[in-house]
């Protein structure tokens, strides 16, 4: 089951990057959702968590896909998927740098 953000910091950058998070509305700050929400709320974009050095960010990536049931989700469709790491979605000075890579990907037509 997927592991993401609801009403915290994260939502707030991608929200400042022209974008929505479609667990914003939670009134956790992280919370664990299940597939099917996901499918149904059909994201255009997702953003990968790269935890750490050793996560392995490319098994996330072919989770979705090579996962049937996800292949008609809009990011997973139309290959809108973007790896950030956690060091750039919590309080810090990496918070623009995640907000200006966002906000390139979400609207290139700007850049």
């Amino acid at each position: 089951a997927p592991y993401t953000a609801g009403s915290s910091l994260p939502s707030d950058l991608i929200r400042l990057a022209g974008g929505k998070n479609i667990f914003a509305d939670q009134e956790k700050r992280w919370l664990t959702v299940q597939w099917e929400t996901v499918i149904k709320k059909n994201p255009q974009w997702i953003v990968v968590m790269q935890y750490n050095n050793s996560d392995d960010v490319q098994g996330k990536i072919d989770f979705l896909k090579n996962t049937p049931a996800l292949k008609d989700i809009d990011a997973v469709k139309n290959n809108r998927i973007l790896v950030l790491g956690l060091s750039d979605v919590i309080a810090g000075v990496r918070n623009i740098n995640a907000v200006e890579t966002m906000a390139e990907k979400f609207h290139p037509e700007a850049f």
